[in-house]
């Protein structure tokens, strides 16, 4: 099936140990209903294991990163967000990060989100 990949490319700063995080909204302008949703994230941060990442659209949240890796740095992928599978596409998308702990801070670079059009 064809995918439709929207994408934010302005980098916006993680603030540290901040419960309130920081969000990125992209906008899908396009009628579509999704088959099946993926994000592409690049994030630079210097222990990745106090990160949340939350993806919401239309009163639906799916976590595609939950503290994991510990003290590695930066995440680099492509995440899948079957919470989205069947619902409409159209409207508001919002990429939260969470900082859950001090001394580590980070940048959301970039981050695509890539629409499996359903038929």
């Amino acid at each position: 099936g064809e995918t439709r990949t929207y994408q934010s490319t302005n980098p916006v700063p993680v603030p540290d140990n901040n419960p309130s995080g920081v969000t990125s909204v992209i906008t899908v302008p396009d009628t579509i209903t999704a088959a099946s949703v993926t994000v592409d994230l690049d994030v630079s941060h210097t222990w990745v294991g106090d990160l949340r990442i939350i993806l919401a659209h239309d009163g639906t949240e799916a976590i595609l990163w939950d503290k994991a890796g510990g003290s590695q740095q930066n995440i680099s992928g492509n995440f899948p967000a079957a919470a989205f599978a069947g619902k409409p596409a159209a409207g508001d998308w919002t990429l939260k990060l969470i900082d859950t702990a001090a001394q580590d801070s980070g940048t959301l670079n970039i981050w695509k989100l890539n629409v499996e059009v359903q038929p």
